[in-house]
């Protein structure tokens, strides 16, 4: 069952890949320095489904992000797992300053509109 995990294109060769793609999208790329520049109290998340937690638990200088913003009440006063970041409801950002949006640029390879 497992004979073909090790032969070339196996589950050898997937990891390298994805540890390739994800330093060159993530790790040393140009979502680390938009967070790294930004103020954090205007950096949330929108929402807090897998990709959003992932995204806060995997990115460096994900701690600069304030919130994760879910339209679910069951999420929201909760917070994600492994990075303990809040989750609030989209109206806890009524009278924040707003800067982008950014819709999963990590995930899609597209930068923030306006970006750096």
């Amino acid at each position: 069952m497992t004979a073909g995990l090790s032969s070339p294109g196996g589950i050898d060769t997937l990891v390298r890949r994805f540890d390739q793609t994800y330093r060159d999208k993530v790790a040393g790329g140009a979502i680390t320095h938009y967070l790294a520049t930004r103020n954090r109290e205007q950096t949330v998340v929108w929402g807090a489904g897998s990709k959003g937690i992932t995204f806060v638990n995997v990115v460096p200088e994900g701690a600069r992000i304030s919130a994760l913003v879910d339209d679910n009440p069951h999420k929201q006063g909760r917070f994600a797992p492994g990075t303990g970041t809040p989750v609030v409801g989209r109206e806890s950002l009524r009278g924040r300053p707003c800067g982008r949006y950014c819709d999963e640029p990590a995930l899609s390879g597209r930068s923030c509109p306006g970006g750096e």
